[in-house]
């Protein structure tokens, strides 16, 4: 059985209780085995919490995608909470400056494009330079740590959709990604420490882990969305609906244009590992392409540890864009997301074969950077 870090710090915390000022970083999603909000929890066991962050989503999860967060007094603890989705993005080391520690509390989705890295990143950030401890509380990466896909981010596209120079699908946890960060930037490792979690392994998938999965963001549906999404993201930086509004966003993707059947047909002959691609017709009720019929397919993960996304993400692009020139589009945000100023360009002259295959020595560098800040095993002890 996974025990959360959370859990571990929970059973652990009293000798930080005495005359002490924490604060703590989370969203919804952070709960226990049980389904306790880690704020709850904390509050329950009278541990000193002064101060909330959040981020994208807000504290309790419900706040739209890319809607700015206000801060506010939470209304179940009464404890003020600043935003880092809105009004600020960054956080400042004087937020942090009456406290005596800050914990960390987020359940990632195993790609780059989560906000939530961005905003661990500028916590992190502060706290060294107020010079307080930071406490990550890990949690399980829901698409494993076997994986590695996509590019590695260049430096000079840092956004808050790319906040590290690290893979698509990085194959870490967050402790083990900013554990990493941490040694990079040269700093003491007294200052930043992990709980990790307990019986976590590198090959585990979220269901793997047994745990509930309660939605990161408002379209996190499940491990099948988390494996898909390092692909599919790419597609909001197309006209096309990468579902959202449906019941399976970043699962269904589609056009008024578009040909469910043909599109099927072609994606299927690719051949990607692990997936089928079904043709369907769908109605969106929010986002692009809202209550218009739209044509697509829908891809249905067979065999989740064969997945990789990427390839079927960057394939959609290039074989839509090919099949209905005149109609399918990309934007800016497509460079954004993939760090690749070229990226369309790229698909057109040499295809998404190439471009994956280009992307394997960025995975292999990274792979060799990494691996010394692997927290859990390839296989149970």
């Amino acid at each position: 059985m996974v025990q959360l870090g959370f859990e571990s710090f929970l059973k652990n915390s009293i000798p930080y209780l005495t005359g002490k000022r924490w604060a703590l970083a989370t969203h919804a999603s952070a709960t226990t085995r049980e389904c306790t909000s880690n704020i709850d929890a904390l509050v329950e066991s009278r541990f000193p919490l002064a101060l909330l962050f959040s981020g994208e989503h807000g504290l309790r999860g419900d706040v739209s995608a890319g809607d700015p967060v206000p801060d506010h007094i939470d209304p179940f603890t009464n404890l003020p909470v600043i935003s880092l989705y809105g009004p600020r993005y960054e956080a400042a080391p004087e937020m942090l400056a009456s406290l005596d520690g800050l914990l960390l509390d987020f359940q990632d989705i195993g790609s780059r494009y989560y906000t939530f890295t961005a905003t661990l990143l500028s916590l992190i950030n502060a706290a060294y330079k107020a010079q307080i401890p930071v406490y990550l509380l890990d949690r399980p990466n829901p698409t494993g740590c076997i994986c590695v896909e996509g590019n590695v981010l260049d430096s000079t596209m840092h956004s808050i959709v790319g906040a590290l120079s690290i893979p698509m699908r990085h194959g870490m946890t967050l402790g083990e990604l900013f554990t990493w960060y941490v040694a990079q930037q040269g700093w003491s490792p007294d200052f930043f420490r992990v709980i990790p979690c307990q019986g976590l392994t590198r090959h585990m998938l979220w269901n793997d882990t047994k745990l509930a999965w309660v939605p990161p963001s408002p379209n996190s549906t499940g491990q099948t969305m988390a494996l898909l999404y390092p692909g599919t993201c790419l597609i909001e930086g197309t006209n096309l609906s990468e579902g959202r509004g449906t019941a399976y966003p970043f699962e269904i993707i589609g056009a008024p244009w578009i040909d469910g059947h043909q599109l099927a047909h072609h994606l299927n002959n690719h051949q990607h590992p692990g997936v089928r691609f079904r043709p369907l017709a769908f109605r969106p009720t929010a986002s692009k392409h809202a209550t218009s019929a739209c044509y697509g397919v829908q891809i249905h993960v067979l065999d989740p540890y064969a997945v990789k996304s990427v390839p079927i993400g960057l394939d959609i692009i290039e074989t839509t864009r090919r099949l209905w020139p005149q109609n399918t589009a990309v934007n800016s945000f497509l460079e954004k997301l993939s760090g690749m100023a070229s990226l369309d360009s790229l698909l057109s002259d040499t295809g998404y074969v190439e471009i994956d295959r280009e992307f394997h020595q960025h995975q292999q560098d990274f792979l060799e950077i990494s691996r010394d800040f692997w927290i859990y095993p390839r296989k149970p002890a």
